[in-house]
């Protein structure tokens, strides 16, 4: 090791009857020199013992000569040496992603101080089960050691280092977060655009296929309409799935951001939700009855709306949107009758985009009579009954008539209607009277 003590002893034989002097010349040391003394208490061919100690300041490899001589005869080389000198490890440094994403190839640099020839065991361990799921051993001539790694699946792993060289070791370890990065997102609901009634609710909820620790932000923004409840309101919630009841009518734009520590999504659009008021009363006038050719005047109230509905009337032949009156928030439309009598049904449909509500009413469709005349049916007599005949002139096929008769007796003060399809008087004065009086239908 460098700057440590480096000892060589060695055993040496004097053959003869003189001093001897040993001298250890390494490069980038100084020479060491020592004597080998011949005593007359010293027999010939005794061994003697030497040792050489000194540091080595500088880490490579030193070359070292070992020197004899007696001073007479010329100095003989005995032995050469070599000496690897290593410097001490003092620290392991591994430089890495403390996150990362799963199937991505992630460098790992290693530090090694001092520099020096160094062999480096790296071990990944997964700490789930405490498995081995790579190894690698490799030698570097520098301090810096890189390599790169997958990692398959996600989890909490440990890096560990264990560096040596043959006069010191070190090792380290670090974690690695391996998460799965947000992949396949999917929400709900589907649609951007969506209507809903006030105090409903909207389920909101976003999934995906993969995705570590996922953080979901849902930021709703909500401007009202009703000109009594001018007012803003924003809020964010940090979940995946959430209910919000949307109370007041007006807009509120949704928007989704979904985030983990390596990776980011959104969905491709944001969402606007219209909170309408729904459709609880519809108020319509029709008449009850109309002439044939002639135009049907339909008027439709819903009151309490502040946003836009829609009116359509329509039968069993025609479709007609109501136009909206402003200053009266009435809704009118017109439409024409046919030539025939009938009974058309009239729907009257008032929606928005929430609700809607249906009202049908039928109207009695009546052609024109044309030229009424009555005739007398024989003869008259004084206290007796008379007939008449009412002729109708309308030209129309198939048609029931019914005729009032309305008969001014001789009395001035009385008269009475005669129902024809009942054939009972209908008292129209005040007093009785003896005359008999009738009428007879006519069917065309």
């Amino acid at each position: 090791m460098v700057n440590s003590v480096a000892k060589l002893q060695f055993s040496t034989t004097i053959v003869n009857a003189v001093s001897w002097e040993s001298h250890l010349q390494c490069n980038d040391t100084p020479q060491l020199s020592t004597v080998i003394p011949f005593t007359s208490k010293q027999k010939i061919c005794s061994p003697s013992d030497i040792s050489f100690k000194w540091k080595f300041h500088k880490t490579g490899k030193h070359q070292c000569v070992l020197h004899f001589t007696d001073g007479i005869i010329t100095t003989v080389i005995s032995q050469r040496f070599i000496f690897d000198v290593y410097p001490k490890l003092q620290k392991a440094t591994i430089v890495v992603r403390n996150t990362v994403k799963t199937n991505e190839a992630i460098p790992i640099i290693i530090n090694i101080l001092p520099r020096s020839h160094t062999t480096i065991n790296l071990r990944i361990l997964n700490t789930y089960n405490n498995s081995t799921v790579f190894k690698s051993t490799s030698s570097v001539f520098l301090n810096l050691f890189s390599t790169s790694y997958s990692f398959i699946e996600e989890g909490r792993f440990i890096i560990h280092v264990f560096a040596f060289n043959p006069v010191s070791q070190v090792h380290t370890e670090t974690s690695v977060a391996v998460k799965d990065p947000i992949t396949d997102l999917i929400v709900e609901p589907s649609r951007s655009v969506l209507f809903v009634k006030t105090n409903s609710e909207i389920k909101f909820r976003a999934s995906f296929t993969k995705g570590t620790d996922v953080q979901c932000k849902w930021t709703v923004h909500c401007s009202m309409c009703n000109p009594l409840q001018k007012k803003i309101y924003s809020f964010a919630i940090i979940n995946c799935y959430f209910v919000h009841t949307f109370v007041l009518v007006g807009i509120c734009n949704l928007s989704l951001s979904v985030t983990n520590e390596i990776s980011a999504a959104s969905p491709p659009f944001a969402w606007k939700v219209f909170v309408e008021e729904p459709i609880t009363n519809l108020q319509v006038s029709v008449p009850e009855a109309v002439l044939s050719q002639s135009v049907v005047k339909i008027e439709a109230f819903i009151p309490n709306m502040f946003h836009e509905v829609d009116v359509i009337v329509r039968t069993k032949s025609s479709r007609v949107k109501a136009q909206y009156d402003p200053e009266t928030s009435i809704y009118r439309a017109e439409l024409m009758t046919g030539s025939e009598k009938t009974v058309e049904w009239i729907g009257i449909r008032g929606f928005n985009n929430v609700s809607q509500s249906v009202s049908r009413h039928p109207v009695l469709v009546i052609p024109q009579i044309g030229e009424v005349s009555i005739r007398s049916c024989g003869c008259f007599l004084v206290g007796n009954s008379a007939q008449f005949l009412v002729l109708i002139d309308g030209g129309f096929q198939t048609t029931e008539y019914k005729s009032l008769l309305l008969q001014h007796c001789d009395d001035p003060s009385f008269s009475r209607k005669i129902d024809e399809s009942s054939n009972k008087p209908i008292a129209v004065g005040q007093r009785e009277s003896t005359v008999h009086c009738a009428s007879k239908t006519l069917y065309r």
